[in-house]
This record gives C-alpha cells, structure tokens and sequence, in this order.
C-alpha cells in the first residue's frame, strides 16, 4: 500500500539521516479509528516514497504528530497521543533502531492535559521540546538534559 492510498493523512514531518531524507506521517483507513505512525524515504526532486513502514509504537493508541531524532546513541519518536477523548498527550518513544520502540516519557507536558504539535530540539547537552497547548494561547517549553523527565519533575515549562 502506498502512502498516498491512505484515506486520512495528517501531520508530515521530515526526518535526515545519512543522505536519506525519510517522511514521517500520521494515517488511518476512514473504517479504522486510530492513526498509525508511517514512515518513508522520499526523493524530494519527484516527491516519490518508498520503503513504507509502520512504524506505530502501540496499535492500541490513536497516535499523531510524529517526529524523530537521534541522539546519543538512540532514536527518540514523539507523538500526540489522542486515545482519551478531550485530552492529549505529548509521549516519547526510544529505540537503538526506528522501530521496536519502547515507551520511554508517558507525559512531556503533565501540567497541561491536551498538548500536540509536540517538536524536540537538540541543543548542545539539553533539549527543547515545544508543544501547542489546545486551551491557552502560545506555545509550551520544556528545556530538559533528560527526555525522560516531565514538566511537573522539577523541569520548569515556559508559555511562549
């Protein structure tokens, strides 16, 4: 199946790693009522995918808005998971390989209860992680040495 074959698709995102440029979206099937996290290279000359995996840590949450780095090692996968109606939560998977993901923070923003568009950034020997909060106006910042620590653990979170 292609990437384009799917009904609903939301949230692309670009990932970079040894020359290859992959795509990294969120879909679902109109009969189905989770999104899946996909992964694919892409040509960005022809905008052609190949390779199409699915790469979703647990089929059993309605998962969006992906995003992957590497650092240290590891890859780290965020996700908007939308699987309890009203609220949702910013999760960060890690794996020695994209895939065969392990749950690693089950809730970035713990002192907002429904945050997506979640994006990491690296910065020397810390990480930014934003989010946009539904229900207030701007953006969150958590600035971390430790992905697997939550706002509410000690780490202040900034409104942007």
């Amino acid at each position: 199946m292609g990437l384009l074959s799917w009904d609903n698709r939301w949230a692309p995102e670009f990932y970079v790693e040894d020359d290859k440029v992959y795509l990294l979206i969120s879909a679902r099937e109109t009969s189905e009522s989770n999104f899946k996290i996909l992964i694919s290279e892409i040509d960005l000359d022809t905008f052609e995918c190949s390779n199409l995996s699915d790469i979703t840590p647990d089929n059993t949450l309605n998962l969006i808005d992906p995003q992957i780095i590497k650092s240290n090692g590891y890859y780290y996968l965020t996700v908007s998971d939308q699987s309890t109606s009203g609220q949702s939560y910013v999760k960060i998977y890690r794996s020695t390989t994209i895939g065969g993901w392990s749950l690693y923070n089950a809730n970035v923003f713990k002192t907002c209860n429904h945050v997506e568009g979640s994006f990491m950034l690296p910065v020397g020997n810390r990480y930014l992680i934003y989010g946009d909060p539904a229900y207030i106006s701007g953006l969150l910042m958590l600035e971390t040495r430790d992905l697997s620590v939550s706002d509410s653990e000690g780490q202040p979170t900034d409104y942007l």
